[in-house]
């Protein structure tokens, strides 16, 4: 396997379980679609209008997904925010007993990205492993510059995709949408003592993803958890909680994330982000 296969490899499996938010709010409340205005829009444009550098948008979006979707968008700041977005510019930081693991990530809705990861084993005393791979805007050439010098690749479709679809961590819709392509139904469930809506995902978009389920809170429509079953042999089950948000562009982006699995817990922080929007911010 290829040094740019096992990147996307290992930058694959992240996603299979990353955003979901520890609210505190347990109150329910009657949901209304928000529309026009600031921080407003139409669901039939939000996924159509968002700007985003990964494969995230579904091929044929359903009313079910567009309303939910414009939902979330407006709780995170608003929709007229959220397509404004011309590039995102975001520092990760994954950490547990064994392993750190940091990314760089620098993506433009033009379709370019660039990606840096550093690795680094705590519990030997291996040197810090590093790889930045560029993507240019429209092309599947892909350029990785490790320890053994600069290489070329031709990507696949799917390798593509895995890769830019880390730039979307900073967005719990996005993350999802970019794994299933639909969501199915809504249903009230209570996660980590807080009402919710679960959205029921359908129509897994990765190799051996079974199910997902993204939750938002009843009374604010903000994500809060994030679960997926996916299918090695085995069923592996994932869990992430948002521990804290922050605001960029007046916009909410996690800022602590536990990422839950077999192997353990491992920490998100995304310790730098910056939000490029076109003419600015809508307050």
């Amino acid at each position: 396997m290829t040094s740019l296969r096992r990147l996307a490899f290992a930058l694959g499996t992240i996603t299979f379980s990353v955003i979901a938010l520890s609210a505190s709010s347990t109150a329910s409340a009657p949901l209304q679609l928000v529309g026009g205005g600031k921080g407003g829009g139409t669901p039939a444009d939000v996924l159509a209008t968002v700007p985003t550098p990964l494969f995230s948008k579904p091929a044929k979006v359903t009313a079910l997904t567009k309303t939910w979707t414009n939902l979330a968008f407006v709780a995170m700041g608003g929709t007229d925010n959220l397509t404004k977005i011309s590039r995102v510019d975001a520092t990760f930081e994954f950490e547990n007993p064994a392993v750190k693991m940091d990314l760089e990530i620098s993506a433009g809705n033009d379709g370019s990205a660039r990606i840096i990861r550093t690795v680094e084993c705590l519990n030997s005393k291996s040197p810090k492993e590093e790889v930045t791979i560029s993507i240019p805007a429209k092309s599947s050439t892909i350029s990785a510059i490790d320890k053994n010098g600069t290489q070329e690749f031709e990507a696949s479709d799917e390798t593509l995709a895995t890769l830019k679809r880390v730039a979307d961590m900073w967005n719990p819709m996005l993350t999802a949408l970019g794994q299933f392509e639909e969501i199915e139904r809504v249903e009230p469930a209570v996660y980590g003592g807080v009402a919710c809506n679960a959205l029921v995902l359908a129509k897994p978009r990765l190799p051996g993803l079974q199910s997902g389920k993204l939750y938002l809170d009843a009374a604010t429509n903000l994500p809060v958890g994030y679960e997926t079953n996916v299918v090695r042999d085995i069923v592996i089950s994932g869990q992430s909680t948002i521990l804290e948000w922050q605001t960029e562009s007046s916009i909410k982006v996690p800022k602590m994330i536990r990422l839950e699995g077999p192997d353990g817990v491992t920490d998100l922080s995304i310790k730098q982000v910056k939000l490029t929007l076109v003419g600015g911010a809508v307050s």
